[in-house]
């Protein structure tokens, strides 16, 4: 009965649609000792439609999991 249920929900649930859901990082530059604040990143929207992205953020880690730099996306960030 269990894995039934499991199998309806997974039919009847809807597909979630967002405006910035499908993202590849394609380049990250983290600068360089003259000119560090040449640092970027290029993220590619794989799908039509992603562009709301101001607002929101991009979060860098350290490899002990905390926060490194945190950076608002914009309209042409």
């Amino acid at each position: 009965m269990t894995l039934g249920l499991l199998l309806c929900a997974l039919v009847a649930a809807p597909a979630a649609f967002g405006s910035f859901h499908l993202m590849k990082i394609r380049a990250v530059f983290p600068g360089s000792a003259p000119a560090a604040s040449d640092a970027f990143v290029v993220p590619q929207m794989t799908s039509s439609g992603q562009n709301l992205v101001s607002g929101h953020q991009l979060v860098f880690y350290e490899s002990d999991g905390s926060q490194y730099v945190v950076t608002p996306l914009g309209a042409k960030s």
